[in-house]
């Protein structure tokens, strides 16, 4: 799709508009609680793809950059006007509900989108970190067990294990907005 939206298809354009458009207005109105706001950003990210389709370089998924660029965008917006404590979703309303039962389609966009950038920053670890890393969260293993099995002392792996949370901690700053609206 993005070749076809670098030669300037129209098509390819229009579908790009009826695929997301609805869900990124609901990604920019979470974070605006306006509709209007929601839909010039939106606008404004989708012209400014045609504006630079001869230029277009996009180094990840159209969706993970279109996800991205509408949240960088209301967040912008929202900083311009000093807003704080912003509510995404109420507990109790039906937009929790949604979101929690799996109906939500933002829900499974941003899901798909936090763990592409989970297995990416997971594969930007130092070996060792990851091999540590993983033993630890995803085998179940004690400190003790993984230095028994690495050969490494118990303060080595408590180091890489806080090193490696301290970079996911770090890149998923990012997106810790859309991860509230699974919360």
């Amino acid at each position: 799709m993005l070749t076809a939206l670098a030669r300037g298809d129209e098509q390819a354009w229009k579908s790009l508009f009826e695929t997301f458009y609805p869900v990124m207005c609901h990604l920019a109105y979470q974070y605006l609680k306006d509709e209007d706001s929601a839909e010039a950003i939106v606008q404004d990210v989708i012209s400014g793809l045609w504006e630079k389709k001869d230029t277009l370089s996009i180094q990840q998924s159209l969706k993970s950059y279109l996800f991205q660029a509408v949240r960088n965008r209301c967040l912008n917006h929202l900083k311009s006007f000093n807003v704080k404590n912003v509510k995404f979703i109420q507990p109790g309303s039906y937009l929790e509900d949604e979101v929690l039962d799996g109906s939500f389609p933002l829900g499974h966009l941003l899901e798909s989108e936090l763990e592409t950038e989970l297995e990416s920053i997971l594969q930007s670890l130092p070996q060792q970190t990851k091999s540590v890393f993983l033993k630890s969260r995803e085998e179940g293993m004690s400190n003790a067990e993984i230095a028994r099995e690495m050969g490494i002392s118990e303060n080595t792996v408590k180091y890489h294990i806080k090193k490696a949370l301290a970079v996911f901690r770090e890149a998923m700053r990012l997106y810790l907005p859309a991860i509230i609206l699974f919360l």
